[in-house]
């Protein structure tokens, strides 16, 4: 069954199937093993949720956000602070034509930065990352001169933001709202499509995967761009990769 996993440890595994991989699912089992459906539709769940957080109220972090909305948050917090923050509107384009854009922020004082780099909807249905990091960008760049702790780090350090590493399926799941991977052919798990240990314990070989490779390392246009520009900056001191839980 080539079902999404969603975790799992010596004694339990959390699955995403549909009605007919559930079927499938009970007849393969061992007879002793107790098999318990703990949501009926994963979809409607979001749908009510979405519908809820758009209710709430017109502030930017009460909802999510389509990936124009958030290219232009980005390019006007870019034109506000001017100096401290910068925006680069294109670091490589997917294979739709959609930009990877870049963001760049630190107190501008003339200082060698170290850096730090943050990406995060690698994964295209990990909404959350997204907003994540856009919380950590906001809180930054509004208390950059007026929150001593903030203004100590970005007096010290260049943080480069990756917003969305993954547009083309960051758009797809405005419609189909749990899809993980890009959007070439079945798609390709780009966090399994990076040079570095390509092909190793976890990703794999089957194109209709959530955690397909790709046909070798580094195919992706995506990943070809991170790498590119992340080669670019010279020495990164660390850096977080964004995740959330099987959302």
């Amino acid at each position: 069954i080539n079902a999404d996993l969603w975790s799992e440890n010596s004694e339990v595994a959390k699955i995403h199937v549909s009605p007919s991989q559930f079927t499938d699912l009970k007849s393969q089992l061992p007879k002793d093993a107790k098999l318990n459906v703990l949501v009926e539709d994963v979809q409607k769940t979001i749908d009510d949720a979405d519908e809820g957080s758009s209710a709430r109220s017109a502030d930017w972090f009460a909802a999510y956000h389509t990936y124009d909305e958030i290219k232009a948050w980005y390019t006007q917090h870019a034109q506000n602070n001017a100096g401290a923050v910068k925006f680069v509107p294109s670091i490589g384009k997917t294979l739709q034509g959609n930009d990877i854009f870049a963001v760049h922020l630190t107190n501008p004082n003339g200082a060698a930065k170290k850096k730090i780099w943050f990406e995060s909807l690698i994964h295209a249905r990990e909404w959350i990352t997204g907003t994540t990091t856009q919380y950590i960008f906001n809180e930054f760049v509004t208390k950059r001169q007026s929150d001593p702790t903030i203004k100590s780090l970005l007096d010290q350090v260049e943080i480069i933001f990756i917003p969305i590493v993954n547009p083309d399926g960051y758009k797809y799941t405005q419609t189909q709202r749990l899809w993980r991977k890009n959007r070439n052919g079945s798609g390709v798990d780009l966090n399994r499509n990076f040079p570095f240990h390509w092909g190793g314990p976890g990703a794999s070989t089957d194109p209709n995967s959530e955690t397909y490779r790709g046909k070798s390392a580094g195919s992706e246009l995506e990943t070809q761009a991170i790498t590119k520009y992340y080669s670019a900056q010279g020495p990164i001191a660390g850096g977080i990769d964004w995740h959330s839980y099987s959302e």
